[in-house]
């Protein structure tokens, strides 16, 4: 299991906290910091791992680097081997087609995501669950936007 702390850019509370809870479970934990790789080489690194895990924080400079790295082509290579990816937040906005972000000073806007998933992550009905948050993405969702 590796963590992909980018989108917090790698914040060492985040990979703490990945470290404290996946060591409790039966995998190997690792993590691939942008700001101080672990390795040489990312591709083989990340192609190694069966799970990989985004965390949450800013959606669109996660990408930017993301396409800057290359790690977004290493990531469809992991897809395709049979790797399971994840994520939470910005984590799971980043796997789809299109997503709803405030990565943008706090403005919801929307934003391309590496479209391993032709959907939005977001369900039409998401509004009428009861106790769910984050009810500010609906008009983009009703008006057919994503």
């Amino acid at each position: 299991m590796c963590f992909l702390p980018t989108a917090s850019a790698d914040a060492a509370i985040y990979i703490v906290n990945f470290y404290d809870e996946f060591t409790k479970l039966p995998c190997q934990p690792s993590h691939l910091s942008h700001f101080s790789p672990p390795v040489v080489d990312i591709e083989s690194y990340l192609l190694e791992k069966d799970a990989i895990y985004v965390g949450g924080g800013n959606t669109k400079n996660m990408l930017a680097l993301w396409k800057e790295w290359g790690v977004d082509k290493i990531l469809q290579k992991a897809l395709k081997k049979g790797a399971v990816l994840g994520g939470i937040s910005a984590g799971m906005n980043c796997w789809y087609e299109e997503c709803v972000t405030d990565s943008f000073y706090g403005e919801l806007t929307e934003l391309k995501g590496l479209v391993h998933c032709k959907q939005s992550p977001y369900p039409s009905n998401f509004a009428k669950v009861p106790g769910v948050e984050g009810s500010k993405v609906i008009p983009y969702v009703d008006i057919g936007s994503l």
